[in-house]
């Protein structure tokens, strides 16, 4: 057996330990969606991509918002939902939902006691 030096041993040991401490990876699953896998998608019209005018945080909520109207044209997303999703803060989330708002994209009825329905529309300004 061979013998190592105290700076091996210390090198690892310490090895040891950040193996133990390290997390283990996940692997990322596809999510089978809420109506099977074969519609694990979101259709989202070319108007909104093409918008020069929108930017690249605005789009993004956008698409989440297309995401849970399921094609219906309307949805009622929590703001920590839309947080949760967009990797976007709470504060800005507001501001950006008002900004689609005056673009027309999104027409809000707020609701006593529930989350705001969002009629979704396509055309903007």
């Amino acid at each position: 057996m061979e013998k190592l030096t105290a700076t091996e041993l210390s090198i690892a040991k310490y090895g040891q330990k950040i193996n133990a401490r390290a997390p283990q990876k996940t692997t990322r699953e596809l999510s089978e969606g809420k109506f099977g896998p074969k519609k694990n998608f979101t259709q989202i019209p070319n108007r909104i991509i093409d918008d020069v005018l929108m930017s690249a945080k605005e789009k993004i909520v956008l698409i989440t918002l297309f995401r849970h109207s399921y094609n219906k044209g309307v949805c009622e997303p929590y703001v920590a939902t839309l947080e949760r999703e967009t990797g976007i803060r709470r504060k800005t989330i507001f501001s950006i939902l008002k900004s689609l708002e005056k673009q027309c994209y999104i027409t809000g009825h707020r609701r006593h006691g529930k989350s705001t329905l969002y009629k979704l529309s396509s055309l903007g300004n």
